[in-house]
C-alpha cells in the first residue's frame, strides 16, 4: 500500500506547513534530494480545497530556481473541505492542479503514477480519465483513486476508461462502487496487470472481457456473498496468481468454482464460510501451484483430506480464529502429510484440545508453528518431531496446559522463540 506512505508523508507537511498556508498548494516532496538537481523528482504533493472553488486561484507551484527542469514520477493530489452532498468532477479537481504547476515547463512529461485521495467523487466519468491522458501523460501507468469516506457512493460511467491511459496497475479503493458497467476494463485488457476494487460495494463481479496480463485482484471488503464457476474463470484471467477474497461476508464456494486458475496466493479470510469444497478447484488429482492460503476469521471445522491433498507446493496456511478441533487435525493427520513445503501453520483461536504424535506428520519443512488461544490441555512428546529440523518459532500461549511431558522440546535445535505464557504450567521438565 504505497499510497499509505505517501499520504503519510503529505499529513506531515500539512502539520508543520502552519496555519498561513493557502487552501490549496503544491510542493515538491521535501524529502527527495532531486529537488535540489536538475533531474527528476520523485513526488510532487498537491492539496486541493474543494471547497474554494470559484475563489481566487490557487497560487502556483514554487521550486528552487536552480531546479527549472524538475519532473515529477509521481503525483499525490489530495483534497480538502470536500463532502459527499457536493458533486464532484474528477478532472475539475485535476485542472486545480495543472494550474498550481503552470509555472513548471512540462512538469508530467514523465509522469507514471497518480494517486487521488478522499476527493468526493459521484462518478468516474470517460471525460476525467480522457483529461488526465491529454494534459498529464498518456503514458501513465498506474492510477489510484483512493477514499477513507464510508458515506460515498461513487458509480463508475460506462466506457469511462476508453481514453484512458493504458495502465498496468488501477486502484478505485473505498468509493462504495455497487457494480461495474459490462465491459468497462475492456480497454485495459492487453495491459493491466493489477486491480485494486477493495472496499466497495460489489456483490458480484463482471469483468467483461478476458484481462489477459492481470496477475493480481483485489476485491476484498466488498459484498460478494458466494464464488460460482462463472466468477472467474481461466479464459477471463488467464494469467492470475493472487486472489484477495477477504472481508466480503462469503458464505459459501461453489464445487470447481476456482477449477483451472494458477493461483498461487487465495486469501478467503474474514468471512462467514462453515466448509470448503474439496474440488474447489477442480475434481483433478493434479497437484496446484498455490503457495499461500489464507482463512484465518472464518467457521472452518477444517479441510477435506482431498483439497489438502493437491496443495503439495503450500508454503504459509493460516487457519486461526476458526472452529478447528482435534476431530479434523487428527483424522486430517494423512492430508497434512502431503504438505511437505510449508513453513508457517497458524492454528490459533481454535478448539484443539490436545497435540498427538501424528498432528504435524510430514511437515518437514515447519518453521513457524502457532498453537495459542486454543484449549490445549496435553501434548504428545513426540508431537514436534517431525517438524524438528526447521521448527524456530512455537507459540503455545493462552491455552490450559499443568505440565509438559519430558522431552518434548527435545531434538527443536533451530527453536529461538518460545511463548508458554498463560498456561497453567507449575514446572518444566527438559
Amino acid at each position: 500500500m504505497a499510497y499509505l506512505l505517501l499520504l503519510l508523508a503529505l499529513a506531515v507537511g500539512d502539520a508543520s506547513s502552519g496555519l498561513s498556508s493557502p487552501l490549496s498548494y503544491c510542493q515538491w516532496n521535501p524529502n527527495d534530494d532531486n529537488v535540489s538537481s536538475n533531474s527528476t523528482v520523485s513526488i510532487l504533493e498537491c492539496v486541493v480545497s474543494v471547497s474554494d472553488r470559484g475563489t481566487a486561484p490557487p497560487p502556483p507551484l514554487p521550486f528552487p530556481a536552480q531546479a527549472a527542469s524538475l519532473r515529477a514520477r509521481t503525483l499525490v493530489l489530495r483534497c480538502q473541505d470536500g463532502s459527499v452532498h457536493q458533486r464532484h468532477h474528477l478532472r475539475d479537481v485535476l485542472d486545480r492542479a495543472v494550474s498550481m504547476a503552470e509555472s513548471v515547463r512540462d512538469p508530467w512529461r514523465n509522469l507514471q503514477h497518480l494517486i487521488v485521495f478522499n476527493c468526493p467523487l459521484q462518478q468516474l466519468h470517460r471525460l476525467d480519465l480522457l483529461f488526465i491522458a491529454s494534459s498529464l501523460n498518456s503514458d501513465l501507468s498506474n492510477i489510484e483513486i483512493v477514499s477513507s469516506d464510508e458515506e460515498l457512493s461513487a458509480s463508475v460511467e460506462p466506457g469511462a476508461l476508453v481514453d484512458s491511459p493504458k495502465l498496468d496497475s488501477l486502484t478505485l479503493h473505498g468509493l462504495g462502487i455497487s457494480s461495474l458497467p459490462k465491459n468497462v476494463l475492456c480497454p485495459m485488457a492487453a495491459t493491466l496487470t493489477n486491480l485494486n476494487l477493495s472496499r466497495n460495494a460489489l456483490s458480484d463481479l463482471n469483468l467483461g472481457c478476458p484481462l489477459k496480463k492481470l496477475t493480481r485482484l483485489d476485491v476484498s471488503s466488498n459484498a460478494i456473498g458466494r464464488i460460482s464457476r462463472r466468477f472467474l474463470t481461466p479464459a477471463s484471467v488467464p494469467a492470475l496468481s493472487e486472489l484477495d477474497l477477504s472481508s466480503n461476508g462469503l458464505l459459501l464456494a461453489e464445487d470447481a468454482a476456482l477449477d483451472g486458475l494458477g493461483l498461487t496466493v487465495l486469501n478467503l479470510a474474514h468471512n462467514k464460510l462453515t466448509s470448503l469444497p474439496v474440488d474447489l478447484f477442480g475434481g483433478s488429482d493434479a497437484p496446484l501451484p498455490l503457495t499461500e492460503l489464507y482463512l484465518s476469521n472464518n467457521s472452518l471445522a477444517g479441510l477435506p483430506a482431498g483439497l489438502l491433498s493437491r496443495l503439495t507446493h503450500l508454503v504459509v496456511l493460516n487457519l486461526s480464529h476458526n472452529a478447528v478441533s482435534n476431530a479434523w487435525l487428527d483424522a486430517g493427520a494423512a492430508a497434512l502429510a502431503h504438505l511437505a513445503h510449508l513453513a508457517a501453520l497458524d492454528l490459533s483461536f481454535n478448539r484443539l484440545t490436545f497435540l498427538g504424535a501424528d498432528a504435524f506428520k510430514g511437515l518437514t519443512s515447519l518453521q513457524v508453528l502457532t498453537v495459542a488461544h486454543n484449549r490445549l490441555a496435553h501434548i504428545a512428546p513426540t508431537a514436534f518431531a517431525p517438524c524438528s529440523a526447521k521448527l524456530h518459532a512455537l507459540a503455545l500461549s493462552h491455552n490450559l496446559m499443568e505440565e509438559l511431558d519430558e522431552g518434548v522440546f527435545r531434538g527443536l535445535a533451530k527453536l529461538s522463540s518460545l511463548a508458554l505464557d498463560h498456561n497453567r504450567i507449575k514446572a518444566l521438565h527438559t
